[in-house]
């Protein structure tokens, strides 16, 4: 990413803001590997805050469970929300009654990947 922000500056002049995931020498931000976690939540929450809705109580299907998904599912139980479904790179993995979020986290963690799930 310094690089990338790097190649920009000279067409563009210099500019922090432009790139995410940089190197904290280079104004990147100590708890980066939060934000686009917590992102997903937070902007989920603020739509459903335009509808009058929140996570609570709703049905989530999630595509992808690396780290950003992974943590999206987690949050979304945490707030009482229901996952139904997940998606991973070897499996996809589908409950209509709903995951049991923490259980699936630790197979995953301990198997490598959702295939035995």
């Amino acid at each position: 990413m310094a690089w990338i922000l790097d190649e920009y500056s000279k067409f563009h002049g210099h500019s922090l803001a432009v790139m995410t995931r940089k190197p904290i020498d280079l104004g990147g931000y100590l708890g980066r590997e939060a934000t686009t976690r917590r992102g997903v939540i937070y902007a989920t929450e603020s739509l459903l805050a335009e509808y009058g809705k929140s996570i609570n109580n709703l049905t989530f299907a999630i595509q992808g469970f690396g780290n950003v998904g992974s943590w999206a599912a987690r949050l979304i139980h945490e707030r009482g929300g229901k996952v139904i479904a997940v998606s991973g790179i070897t499996r996809a993995v589908k409950n209509p009654n709903g995951i049991v979020i923490p259980t699936l986290l630790n197979h995953k963690e301990a198997m490598g990947s959702l295939k035995t799930f």
